[in-house]
């Protein structure tokens, strides 16, 4: 039974998963917005929010933790820059459509949910 089971397993072992979300939250916060399925999009959410409340937080011990999870270093001072500047609403990503809703076997890249912060 899965109940309270709450971390989305992704199809990948606990490594490849927490790789794979590193990887999307460093190209989230580099880019600004990704594409990528929407399963997918739905775990980079927490981890990316994650992120940003750390660099709103702006105190050292954040900032090296951020460090330890974001790929780029030069990535993450600039968005400890950046972070007081953003709006105080508490949900900072959003999962929005590229394109309508369309028959599984019209499905192309780029139909997939992109994910925008």
């Amino acid at each position: 039974m899965r109940h309270r089971c709450r971390v989305n397993k992704l199809g990948k072992p606990a490594d490849q998963r927490r790789a794979l979300l590193r990887a999307l939250t460093t190209e989230l916060i580099r880019h600004g917005r990704i594409t990528t399925t929407k399963v997918r999009a739905k775990a980079l959410r927490s981890e990316a929010e994650k992120m940003i409340t750390l660099a709103k937080n702006g105190s050292l011990a954040a900032r090296r933790q951020a460090l330890g999870y974001v790929y780029d270093k030069q990535l993450v001072h600039a968005l400890f820059e950046q972070a007081p500047d953003r709006s105080v609403i508490p949900v900072y990503c959003k999962l929005c459509a590229a394109r309508e809703i369309m028959p599984r076997w019209q499905l192309s890249s780029s139909s997939e949910p992109i994910f925008r912060f």
